[in-house]
């Protein structure tokens, strides 16, 4: 399952989203902050220079976490109790792995403004969580939500934290709660959509699956999973429409597209199977399932010596990879070349622990005739 991406970067930058009262915005919740800086003069109404701590954020964002950290000890040498500068000054200490300290910086940002910098506690989470130590993580996320029920992101956090602690089941609370504030997050509905395939409710999979979708109907896995419970249920037709429209918006997103490739010819639809695989193998050239599905079209056009050099390339990137030695080990099979399926044989077995793999094989080439 693709993600969870920790919401642990974007919990500053809420604090710049404009007035928004808690619980009322669309960004799952979070209060935005009143700012105590002054706004800059001959700043006309509806306009504003940008405040210290949304400069250090977004310097934070561009990965420019050494100049964040300058501008943050700068701005606290004449106001030590500016909370919000405590807090990206946290930030940049992550981004530098100087870990100890951003809890520090953290803290003093949480103890100077409980009410409103519950997200420090999140950020402290984060941190633990990166090292590892998942309890101290869940405790800090479960204060962050005791101390704002409302902040979407903190019960993500806390859920995936749950997850990696394995309590799958206050996990799926947690995120339902992180849906429910925040139902635009198509990430948060897929994972409670595995969640429920976990427990065998593919009812309900499906319907988290298309809350999805819903959501963002570009998201490029949303679409991708969409397909594959669509397969699942016999629909290809639908299926492929769905892994279509994956790889339209992601174009990148390679197993959408392989999936693709494989309803496609599942269908009879070669012609569009061959179109996106030669895309898979122009735009991942280094992946060696992509070369072995091209070998598979290429010998089935009767192209033999362009197949077994797709092979070879597939093998050269990954010497382990079963489907192309065994494609090399039947298309040697089907020009009766005994012998050298007898090598490619040798060769599986010495790159791969596959054992069902190489004794169907085995038996694929004990029946070979030249």
């Amino acid at each position: 399952m693709r993600r969870m991406v920790l919401h642990v970067l974007g919990s500053v930058f809420f604090f710049a989203g404009g007035g928004c009262a808690s619980g009322s915005s669309d960004n799952g919740g979070a209060t935005a902050l009143p700012e105590d800086d002054v706004i800059a003069p001959g700043t006309k109404i509806g306009q504003r220079a940008p405040l210290p701590f949304e400069r250090i954020g977004e310097l934070i964002e561009q990965g420019q976490f050494p100049e964040a950290l300058a501008q943050a000890d700068a701005e606290l040498e004449n106001r030590p109790q500016a909370a919000q500068i405590h807090f990206v000054r946290g930030m940049a200490l992550v981004g530098l792995a100087r870990t100890d300290e951003a809890i520090a910086a953290y803290e003093r940002a949480y103890e100077l403004d409980p009410i409103k910098l519950y997200a420090a506690l999140d950020a402290i989470g984060t941190v633990h969580l990166e090292r590892g130590d998942v309890d101290t993580a869940i405790d800090y996320y479960r204060r962050c939500v005791a101390a704002q029920d409302d902040f979407a992101a903190g019960h993500v956090n806390l859920g995936m934290a749950l997850l990696r602690a394995g309590d799958p089941s206050a996990a799926y609370a947690q995120l339902e709660r992180a849906a429910t504030l925040n139902p635009q997050d198509a990430d948060v509905w897929l994972e409670l959509a595995v969640l429920d395939q976990a427990r065998g409710d593919m009812g309900a999979a499906r319907e988290k699956v298309d809350r999805a979708v819903a959501a963002d109907p570009n998201h490029g896995f949303a679409r991708m999973v969409k397909g594959d419970l669509l397969v699942a249920s016999g629909d290809l037709s639908a299926a492929i429409a769905h892994y279509e429209e994956a790889v339209k918006v992601e174009p990148d997103l390679h197993d959408a597209r392989m999936k693709l490739i494989r309803v496609l010819r599942k269908s009879e639809r070669a012609g569009e199977a061959e179109a996106h695989v030669e895309t898979l193998t122009q735009r991942a050239p280094q992946s060696a399932v992509a070369w072995s599905i091209h070998a598979q079209i290429r010998f089935e056009q009767g192209r033999t010596d362009e197949a077994f050099a797709d092979l070879e390339r597939a093998l050269s990137i990954n010497p382990g990879l079963v489907s192309a030695h065994r494609r090399k080990i039947r298309f040697l099979i089907a020009q009766k070349r005994c012998e050298e399926a007898q090598e490619a044989l040798a060769d599986l077995e010495r790159h791969s622990s596959d054992r069902p793999a190489a004794t169907q094989a085995t038996a694929e080439v004990r029946d070979c005739r030249a």
